[in-house]
């Protein structure tokens, strides 16, 4: 494969990936607007609910799809698929039968009664949608069908919105209408997804396929779950402390916050497979320069993120959710952190050494999970973001640490410590009590912008013109044909 059609094919992904996050986030205002924090703490938690599920249903059969598709004829692919289908109907009926049989005990322990009796239908029937949406997902990839894949993902998110709008402005159903949707933009993207059925034939059903397939998905499901611990724990944490209107309150600054995080795809996507092209000489200056790019940008949309943040107490959001607003700073804090990490252990990748990625994952998600039971009860949803900062600060650290045992340090560390400590300068002086006043406080922060860029023009000029012509070689290979 070239070069070239690696880099479109990322390129799409990228876009997908930017549509459908974008399509969520206009959600966000809809819901600030018709449900109370108790209301938007109950669907953040069925969410994280919901990504849990799909963990124990799928197996990591979704990734070993991908895995396997790709080097199988056609007839092979029908064994892979419908083997796989096949569990996962056969989990999903038994998470069914454990949630029904059970469902006054789920409707405790997981929605404090707010969703009760028959209506756990809701959770069990979203979680066997969501996970065949996953499943059909993984399968496309695995089929290098970029461009259907990105017409599912609109698709599906488009129709998520849709829903909502109707559902909660024009019928007023709040919980119960963000659940239908949840529901139906699944079925509607199931039913969309009619060429990938192609490799549905129960009669293809293989069981040294399957075993094959389980014995390389289900050592990557714990990784899964480690990764949804270290982000989600603390949700559900705060719901058992402090009840779901506190839980509201953290999910819409976290969301807010962490919208960092989208840019990570971009990197992943657009950087990665050149990187992993290069030799491991070529590795110190390419990294770097990946690092320099990725921070630079992240750390400029934080300072604009948090300027915004100023802007949204009381201009934009209900009185309701102004407690939210100072998650926002944190939880960005963290993600800058995160985002660094996990740019970082592409080392790891590059040396095929990921086993110390899923154990620094493992470690800083049980650490997460003691810090978060620890401060909670007595700081809330504060004690649960210093619980996300000190997490996402020592999974850096650790991952540094091996690194530099092992010598692996692969990038310049000076460059990349004077833009942190430029970007620190730049943000430490809006904490000062300089003004109280709302604009005032908007207008420190528009400047701590303004005195990052110029900094930055001042100590690194050689990079105004390199990232120039780094964008341009970027787009040329997205856009040129092989």
């Amino acid at each position: 494969m070239t070069l070239q059609k690696v880099a479109r094919e990322s390129f799409v992904y990228t876009l997908s990936a930017a549509l459908t996050r974008a399509i969520l986030f206009l959600i966000i205002p809809l819901y600030v607007a018709y449900l109370s924090p108790d209301d938007f703490g109950l669907v953040n938690l069925f969410q994280m609910y919901v990504g849990f599920g799909t963990v124990f249903i799928l197996l990591g059969l979704d990734q070993a799809i991908i895995r396997f598709f790709p080097v199988s004829d056609e007839e092979a692919k029908q064994s892979y698929f419908s083997s796989a289908i096949l569990v996962v109907v056969i989990t999903a009926l038994f998470m069914t039968g454990v949630f029904l049989f059970f469902h006054k005990f789920w409707s405790l322990k997981l929605f404090d009664n707010r969703l009760v009796g028959k209506q756990i239908w809701w959770l069990v029937s979203i979680l066997l949608a969501e996970s065949l949406y996953v499943f059909i997902v993984a399968a496309y990839k695995a089929s290098r069908e970029v461009t259907q894949l990105l017409f599912l993902n609109v698709l599906k998110f488009s129709s998520f919105l849709a829903s909502n709008v109707v559902c909660l402005h024009f019928f007023h159903f709040k919980v119960q209408g963000v659940l239908f949707s949840f529901l139906l933009c699944d079925v509607v993207t199931i039913l969309a997804a009619f060429r990938v059925w192609r490799y549905l034939k129960i009669s293809t059903f293989n069981l040294s396929f399957l075993k094959e397939l389980l014995r390389y998905g289900l050592p990557l499901a714990p990784n899964i779950v480690f990764a949804l611990l270290l982000f989600q724990a603390d949700h559900y944490l705060l719901k058992v402390y402090c009840g779901l209107t506190v839980v509201g309150y953290y999910a819409f600054g976290y969301k807010i916050g962490s919208a960092l995080i989208y840019l990570l795809w971009i990197v992943n996507n657009a950087w990665m497979p050149h990187l992993f092209g290069l030799k491991e000489e070529e590795i110190p200056e390419q990294l770097t320069k990946i690092l320099m790019w990725t921070l630079f940008v992240v750390f400029s949309c934080y300072l604009v993120l948090d300027s915004v943040a100023r802007l949204l107490g009381t201009h934009i959001l209900p009185e309701s959710y102004w407690p939210s607003l100072p998650i926002i700073t944190w939880v960005g804090m963290a993600y800058l952190v995160f985002i660094f990490s996990n740019v970082v252990d592409t080392i790891f990748n590059y040396f095929k050494k990921v086993l110390y990625i899923p154990i620094i994952l493992a470690v800083c998600a049980l650490l997460n999970v003691g810090l978060n039971i620890l401060l909670i009860p007595k700081y809330e949803m504060y004690g649960a973001v210093w619980a996300t900062v000190i997490s996402f600060v020592l999974a850096a650290v650790f991952t540094l640490l091996v690194l530099h045992h092992r010598h692996w340090i692969l990038f310049d560390w000076k460059q990349v410590t004077k833009l942190a400590m430029i970007f620190t300068f730049s943000k430490i002086w809006t904490w000062l009590p300089f003004c109280s006043d709302g604009w005032g406080v908007v207008a420190l922060h528009g400047l701590s912008v303004i005195l990052f860029f110029g900094t930055i023009g001042f100590v690194f000029p050689q990079y105004k013109q390199e990232f120039q012509r780094t964008l341009i070689r970027v787009f040329r290979k997205v856009f040129s044909r092989s």
